[in-house]
């Protein structure tokens, strides 16, 4: 047995002892494992940044070549770039360039021409129009602010309408406009801003460019409530005048209110209200601010006068929408796009042959800020200029959605976290030195990089794995250690077993002798007729059957044995009198009691209810409770036997006045083979299958069994059998299982 443990115990302390030196040695590769396992999840995911970013672009332009731009129609080319951005998340600031550079959209010339009666040419005297052109040629062409309103008040003086009056004050307020008078461009564009309610077309026209320059002044002076309230104003009346007809300046009007709404919106809780029930009237209500901006009317003309004379500082060059759109609200940052895309486009001149089909091949511009897919344009016969279309790719797309998926399908870590984020960023992050990609081909200036969750992350992870490897090496030894424990406590224990049996059969052979030399000797004596009397010889015959059954009692508990380990053995539950069985045990009992020498008392109760139960079973339980007694009862010999009902129960008591038993053994006797091996009962005979067979009879008829001894008080023992009709059906179903 020792050599047996040993060959199992060494071979696990070995192991052991290698796989701790192991993880000892394994710590530096284990973080340069974890660093090269990173850098190749980062590579495929940038490979796969990229892939998806090319098949997005791809899909952009295949979606153009199925409905080509119109070079001559710029407000097509505005709507159909427009729904490729509704319909392509990256796609942002898309444009169209003809090789000299010069823009299709944005749009570089006015998109919008004015009608001739918003010339304001239609004055009332010839002097009044002599002396309006006097002051637009001092405003427009010698830009000298302060002579053209000189001009304007004396002619605003000589007017007779209020039309014409209010003319001439809009000039004068864009005059001090320009000039940077915001006050002074106040009061005159207010006195012009009247006469909201004409219904002449031209008389509506000339209010809205009054209030829209009213309220660009109120928004350089800072009066933001102002500016927003008279944008709503601008808006809420164009709704009114769109109802009616439809004009391209109107368009141009509301759209600029509506982005600048859109950019104060969350500042002016007070229009609201207006402002949502304006958007409802024109079903807009809830569409993203992006998608109503101003980006599809942006008009990058460059801020030059009629001469070609660079703005001074006094203010941007203001003319009739006709030449140039002034103070356009735009985002700054797509104007610094459009602008720097213009300078650093790589444009190649294409072939000049006429093209029907967009070509495939796709230009890339790879610098930070600007990354910019374009192809060529198909060349129609009557367009000279060889002309591209792109656009600037969304980088919130890529980072809200492409990068996720790639994220969750490569890198199952949950910690470190894996971050897209640019150079700058990247080089606090690189202080931990863990793995970092550059998206140096569509997205130069971001990086791919694993971001620690705190410092000394990758050390501190090392070494918690190294500690799950210990306690992994841990849980092998003591498993190894418990499992050789429950081995040797096994195998102990089959060996007390099989010493138990030994003794078992040695006792069996004794107790079986017993009884059979008894048979003999009783047989020898009427053989040789030492029995005068016929009585003597008639009780002879009884004591050699009472030798029988005793043998065939200690043969039938071997075969209940055997069944019992085998799981054959069945009870079969008949209605009975339990005090007539009782009787019977007590009876076959009492010949051989008296012979020993025992005083014998019975209290069986004459009437209880009959009830199921296995009556041989029971006569086996009664008759080896009595051989128990008689085995154990050397001194005081006295035994009695009880049998009454209660509480639904039916009891059975045997008691003795013998050597009693020890508390520790008052459920191990209940044991196959156990026997108390002290003092005198060391001496006596037994198998050891008695109590046991009884305990399986009480359970299997659903009973307890309790024991009330203590060493020399003698012993009893009482069992507690159900009557009720629950008990019995539980009972028959034990005995069919």
């Amino acid at each position: 047995m020792i050599l047996l443990g040993l060959s199992l115990v060494i071979p696990g302390l070995l192991i052991s002892i290698i796989g701790i030196g192991s993880v000892s040695r394994q710590k530096q590769a284990r973080a340069i494992q974890l660093d090269e396992q990173w850098q190749r999840q980062l590579e495929l995911i940038a490979v796969g940044l990229e892939k998806s970013i090319d098949h997005s672009i791809e899909v952009v332009f295949a979606a153009l070549a199925k409905e080509p731009l119109a070079p001559g129609r710029p407000l097509l080319i505005q709507q159909r770039l427009k729904n490729l951005l509704a319909a392509h998340p990256i796609v942002t600031y898309p444009f169209v360039i003809t090789a000299n550079r010069e823009y299709l959209f944005p749009f570089t010339r006015p998109m919008i021409s004015l009608p001739a009666q918003l010339e304001f040419s239609a004055f009332s005297t010839d002097d009044l129009k002599r002396q309006f052109q006097a002051g637009e040629n001092l405003e427009l062409e010698k830009r000298d602010w302060l002579a053209a309103i000189k001009t304007y008040l004396a002619a605003e003086k000589k007017t007779i309408a209020r039309r014409e009056q209010n003319v001439f004050f809009m000039a004068i307020g864009r005059c001090y406009f320009k000039w940077g008078k915001y006050q002074q461009a106040l009061q005159y564009l207010r006195e012009a801003v009247t006469g909201r309610g004409l219904s002449d077309d031209q008389d509506r026209y000339q209010q809205l460019q009054v209030r829209q320059l009213l309220a660009l002044t109120y928004e350089r002076m800072g009066i933001i409530d102002a500016a927003a309230d008279c944008y709503l104003g601008i808006y809420e009346d164009i709704l009114a005048l769109q109802a009616a007809s439809n004009s391209l300046l109107l368009d141009f009007y509301k759209n600029e209110a509506i982005d600048y709404l859109n950019r104060q919106k969350s500042r002016l809780t007070s229009l609201q209200e207006r402002f949502s029930k304006a958007l409802q009237q024109e079903h807009l209500e809830g569409v993203p601010a992006q998608e109503m901006s101003l980006r599809w009317q942006f008009f990058n003309i460059p801020e030059l006068d009629s001469q070609g004379a660079v703005a001074g500082p006094q203010g941007i060059e203001f003319k009739r929408l006709q030449q140039i759109q002034e103070f356009y609200l735009v985002n700054d940052q797509k104007k610094l796009f459009y602008t720097r895309l213009q300078k650093e486009l790589p444009l190649s001149i294409p072939d000049p042959q006429p093209r029907k089909e967009l070509q495939t091949a796709v230009g890339f511009i790879s610098k930070p800020g600007l990354c910019v897919a374009y192809v060529p344009l198909p060349i129609e016969k009557n367009i000279a200029k060889p002309m591209f279309f792109g656009f600037q790719i969304a980088l919130a797309h890529i980072q809200q959605l492409l990068f996720p998926v790639l994220k969750k399908q490569h890198w199952p870590e949950t910690s470190p976290d894996l971050v897209l984020i640019t150079r700058a960023e990247a080089a606090a992050v690189s202080k931990e030195n863990l793995p970092q990609v550059a998206l140096a081909k569509l997205l130069p200036g971001y990086v791919l990089a694993v971001k620690a969750p705190y410092s000394g992350y990758l050390a501190a992870r090392v070494r918690r794995e190294s500690l799950v490897n210990y306690a992994m090496i841990a849980s092998l030894l003591l498993t190894l250690f418990v499992a050789m424990a429950l081995f040797f406590r096994s195998l102990r224990r089959d060996m007390e077993l099989l010493e138990l049996k030994n003794r078992f059969l040695d006792s069996a052979a004794h107790t079986l002798k017993t009884p059979l030399a008894r048979m003999r000797m009783l047989a020898e004596q009427l053989q040789l007729n030492w029995l005068k009397s016929d009585a003597q010889r008639v009780a002879q015959s009884g004591r050699i059957i009472a030798e029988a059954d005793r043998m065939n009692d200690l043969i039938g508990n071997l075969l209940d044995l055997s069944r019992i380990e085998a799981g054959q053995k069945t009870y079969r539950l008949q209605p009975a009198s339990l005090p007539e069985i009782a009787w019977q045990a007590w009876n076959e009992a009492l010949p051989l009691l008296e012979e020993n020498g025992f005083t014998c008392r019975a209290e069986i109760a004459e009437e209880m209810p009959v009830f199921a139960f296995d009556t041989r079973a029971l006569r086996m339980v009664i008759g080896n409770l009595i051989q128990n007694a008689l085995t154990y009862s050397s001194g005081h010999k006295e035994i009695e036997l009880k049998v009454y009902n209660h509480n639904r129960e039916a009891i059975l008591e045997v008691a003795d006045c013998g050597l009693g038993i020890a508390p520790e053994y008052h459920q191990a006797i209940f044991n196959k083979f156990f026997r108390i091996e002290a003092g005198e009962t060391s001496a006596s005979q037994g198998s050891g299958l008695g109590l046991f067979l009884v305990k399986h009879v009480v359970a299997a008829h659903g009973g307890r069994i309790a024991v009330q001894s203590a060493p020399g008080q003698g012993a009893r023992i009482i069992i507690r059998l159900p009557m009720a009709a629950e008990a019995r059906h539980n009972n028959k179903k034990l005995k069919r299982s």
